[in-house]
């Protein structure tokens, strides 16, 4: 019992990693800079420097980091496809915690709410 486990937990591991990865790669692409990790309690994430992007360049940033967890459950699913049901409820656990905007936490979902509803966005993702 200790294997799905370990195998679970190593994948989501891989998703904090591609969500953030995802985030730093198409900054730079797009011209914008990272700055760093921070780290808030138990939460991570990556500091850019977005300014110099236009405002859709920004959403597309955002959504880079939870697009990228679609490639780790895929490939997951790939090699242990025994365990699809736990890879499809894990990306499901980390959309809603941060996909959905909830409007307390500098999530991406918030991120994107604040720049469709004022045009305005923080310089870190």
């Amino acid at each position: 019992m200790l294997e799905p486990i370990l195998v679970l937990l190593w994948v989501a591991c891989m998703m904090i990693a591609a969500h953030e990865l995802g985030h730093v790669v198409v900054t730079r692409i797009l011209g914008g800079r990272w700055l760093g990790v921070e780290h808030q309690g138990w939460m991570v994430g990556v500091r850019l420097s977005v300014r110099s992007l236009s405002n859709r360049q920004i959403a597309v940033t955002l959504l880079a980091g939870p697009s990228a967890e679609i490639f780790v459950v895929a490939m997951a699913s790939i090699i242990a496809p025994q365990y699809f049901h736990w890879w499809v409820l894990l990306l499901l656990v980390q959309w809603i915690g941060n996909v959905i905007p909830w409007g307390i936490i500098p999530n991406d979902g918030t991120r994107l709410w604040q720049l469709w509803r004022h045009r305005t966005i923080e310089s870190s993702s």
